[in-house]
């Protein structure tokens, strides 16, 4: 749902540009990863939840904008982001279930599909920005410097522990693992950089969305930005943060 609204926006805009010497806008697009559509504020309209999300930044955002509610996507994280990255039905990728999670295997988006990030980097010279969740290939070639991106910073797997940022990984013998999953690229610095020790016990959430902000207030406005935020909550493991969790067992008795 979110995805395809994304894809729609990311589609008119790339024609706007196409279309409109000159005007190349910058672009924050905003992922959730496994945000259920009652899970926020305006969109929980019928009361099926025993508490009413409290989304208040969502809810005006919302208001403001077009809401599509009626659209669907695949039920697992690599072929809903395939698609959106690629702009292909992820049975014409050959990827209709989540990258592999096994030590030693890199499944991987095919170089042969061009993402829209490669396209607004080279035809539109735009900077183009990751943060957050990849999840689309864990080895060079298939990170996301190799796919358009000229920053990225966060999480190659499918799922990290919020705080100590492992990734759960199946060894060989199918025994699960915990392996650091937390990076800081940059194609401009030529460098890649493995910083999960340094964010060790800061909430992911907090940290992308600091990397985001950072990003956007010290950009070149000479230069048009694209800025793909993918956060990696509310996906599993559930890790709210303290002050939320001391709210919400105020309703519990």
């Amino acid at each position: 749902m979110i995805y395809l609204f994304c894809l729609l926006y990311l589609f008119l805009v790339s024609n706007t540009i196409h279309a409109t010497t000159g005007l190349k806008p910058n672009i924050v697009l905003i992922i959730a990863d496994d945000l259920g559509w009652n899970d926020i504020g305006f969109t929980n309209k019928h009361g099926t939840a025993s508490i009413t999300p409290e989304t208040p930044n969502l809810d005006t955002l919302a208001q403001k904008s077009v809401i599509l509610d009626n659209l669907y996507v695949q039920s697992l994280c690599t072929p809903t982001r395939s698609s959106l990255l690629s702009g292909r039905y992820p049975h014409r990728l050959g990827w209709l279930f989540s990258a592999s999670v096994v030590l030693g295997v890199n499944e991987y988006l095919k170089p042969k599909y061009t993402t829209f990030t490669e396209v607004l980097g080279d035809r539109f010279d735009y900077s183009v920005h990751g943060v957050g969740k990849w999840h689309l290939g864990l080895k060079h070639p298939h990170l996301p410097l190799d796919r358009g991106f000229h920053s990225f910073y966060g999480c190659y797997n499918g799922g990290i522990d919020h705080y100590s940022h492992g990734a759960w990984i199946l060894d060989e013998r199918g025994n699960v693992v915990s392996l650091k999953d937390f990076h800081a690229d940059n194609l401009y610095m030529n460098s890649s950089l493995d910083i999960s020790s340094e964010v060790e016990g800061k909430h992911s959430t907090d940290l992308f969305t600091k990397e985001a902000v950072k990003i956007i207030e010290s950009h070149d406005d000479d230069k048009p930005m694209f800025l793909y935020l993918s956060y990696t909550a509310p996906h599993s493991p559930l890790q709210p943060v303290d002050d939320i969790v001391e709210k919400r067992n105020q309703h519990i008795s």
